[in-house]
């Protein structure tokens, strides 16, 4: 640690459930007056850092970037302003992804870079942090009161598309509404982008795609069949779901992907929540949706995605539960962070992104 003087919380807990991830209930469930834990010791801790040559030997050796890192682990700053790993250094990009992206990204024979989010509300937020870090134009699309799809572009002003072609190249991000149990990933994975668009009609109206004169040519983004980089949450909209319940779910998922999709994957965990915020209208819901079960799905996630790199696919993991789980009593509604805390996790993203532009730059020059 870097010297200075710092704040610990520190806890000893007791956890009597023997069935936590094997227990199957509804969302509301009634559980006779279940306790979670009971704390044995609760206390705050002031220590100091001073100057240590051990830290100053080993810092420069963690990696210049987490995109290889499937388990984070670290800390934040007390504003919350900052998250900082203890086994990487997230880059700061400053979102320069337009003009990286714009020159190395696209292939010579298509003009657009279709970066796609597949999740619920928390994915939702740090899309939108995203794309506002990117200074995109937006087409939200609403539904029962919830934001189900919103398409945003970004034109690379400093560089066009061929020579006989005037038209800057284009980033174009989207977000889809999924959670498991309701939605079919592999239904909005198979999706081209004409297919997705199509179902909403304020994107028809005023997406990208010109429906009343379509170009079926391959420089329009409608004929895009596949996303040039995916990033997918499962959520956490499945607390009735046991263990069991979602291996089996994740075990489908990724056989479909295995079988089907060839294009840049990664997978999000999901974030650690806070169930003492749990409306009381659930009833004993907290004994469903808590820390230990959600580290347990992305525990499940996690063997499967690593099953898939064994196999040479491209796909990864984005620990987002363990940027959260240090803060989680910081959540404001038992699933939902602050801003700040979003702005970190963006980062992650663009370091996702340009590691993965290095990968294809290296690629095309071996």
């Amino acid at each position: 640690m870097d010297p200075g003087t710092y704040k610990m919380q520190a806890r000893i807990m007791f956890y009597d459930f023997p069935n936590i991830y094997s227990l199957k209930s509804g969302l509301k469930p009634r559980l006779n007056q279940v306790r979670l834990d009971r704390i044995i010791v609760n206390g705050e801790f002031t220590f100091k850092v001073e100057q240590s040559p051990e830290w100053d030997r080993l810092k420069p050796q963690l990696p210049k970037t987490c995109s290889d890192q499937s388990i984070l682990r670290g800390r934040w700053k007390s504003d919350l302003s900052s998250f900082i790993p203890f086994n990487c250094i997230i880059p700061n990009y400053e979102f320069i992804l337009t003009k990286f992206i714009g020159t190395e990204f696209i292939g010579t024979n298509f003009r657009y870079t279709w970066i796609r989010f597949v999740g619920d509300s928390n994915t939702r937020r740090l899309f939108t942090t995203f794309k506002t870090g990117m200074g995109m134009s937006c087409v939200w699309v609403a539904d029962d009161e919830k934001f189900k799809y919103q398409t945003c572009t970004k034109q690379h002003v400093e560089s066009q598309f061929l020579e006989d072609d005037p038209r800057p190249r284009e980033i174009i991000i989207t977000f889809d509404w999924y959670y498991p149990g309701r939605y079919n990933l592999r239904t909005l994975l198979n999706n081209t982008f004409e297919e997705n668009c199509k179902l909403h009609d304020k994107c028809v109206k005023k997406g990208p795609c010109d429906f009343v004169n379509p170009d079926t040519t391959s420089n329009n983004i409608c004929s895009a069949r596949r996303a040039d980089y995916t990033f997918v949450s499962i959520g956490s909209h499945t607390p009735e779901w046991n263990d069991k319940r979602h291996d089996k779910y994740l075990e489908g998922i990724f056989k479909y992907i295995r079988e089907n999709y060839q294009e840049k994957l990664t997978f999000i965990t999901t974030n650690a929540a806070n169930y003492h915020l749990i409306p009381k209208i659930y009833n004993d819901q907290f004994a469903i949706r808590n820390n230990f079960r959600i580290a347990k799905l992305n525990e499940l996630l996690k063997k499967h995605v690593e099953k898939s790199q064994e196999e040479g696919y491209k796909i990864d993991l984005l620990d987002i539960y363990g940027t959260t789980y240090p803060i989680w009593e910081f959540s404001g509604d038992a699933v939902h962070y602050t801003m700040p805390v979003y702005e970190q996790q963006s980062r992650l993203i663009s370091d996702k992104l340009v590691s993965y532009v290095n990968e294809i730059s290296k690629k095309k020059q071996s």
